[in-house]
């Protein structure tokens, strides 16, 4: 069994790869579960009781756990993570001045520190399913910050850290 050493809390490595999993699998079925919900209802019920908070709640716990690894992993190594995810704007009142690339640490920082998340695509359908680019908001002292998440390098990255 894997496990984070030195710095990082002890988190076996195969709970991590299950929770990376498990949001990969949110993402990838909730166009189907949308278009299925309009005939089963309840399939659409526990839809929309549960997928949402279940993709935040699943975002956020891949996040602080990749944190922890890369505060736990050796230097040379946290670097070849530091590849792009998204692209940031820093400062929403300034976004052609103030528009940059996403880094993957830095969209698990935002993931944690959040004030809000876009996930649903409500173009598709009245119902809506989960985009593969995910919208953060957040704010940092008097700044309100706005990051797209591309999720599907996002979780790429994300099973190679445990």
């Amino acid at each position: 069994m894997r496990t984070a050493t030195g710095g990082g809390y002890p988190i076996a490595g195969e709970a991590f790869d299950l929770e990376v999993f498990q949001l990969a699998v949110l993402f990838a079925s909730s166009r189907e579960l949308a278009r299925q919900s309009r005939k089963h209802r309840g399939i659409g019920s526990l839809r929309e009781t549960f997928e949402l908070s279940e993709t935040a709640r699943r975002l956020v716990a891949v996040a602080a756990m990749v944190r922890s690894a890369l505060d736990a992993c050796p230097s040379r190594r946290r670097a070849r993570l530091n590849v792009h995810v998204g692209r940031l704007v820093r400062d929403i009142s300034q976004p052609r001045k103030s528009v940059g690339p996403l880094t993957f640490r830095e969209a698990c920082n935002k993931l944690i520190h959040a004030d809000d998340l876009v996930l649903l695509d409500l173009r598709a359908s009245t119902s809506g399913h989960l985009r593969y680019e995910v919208i953060i908001d957040g704010q940092q002292g008097e700044q309100e910050w706005r990051a797209y998440l591309s999720i599907l390098p996002f979780l790429d990255i994300a099973a190679r850290v445990a």
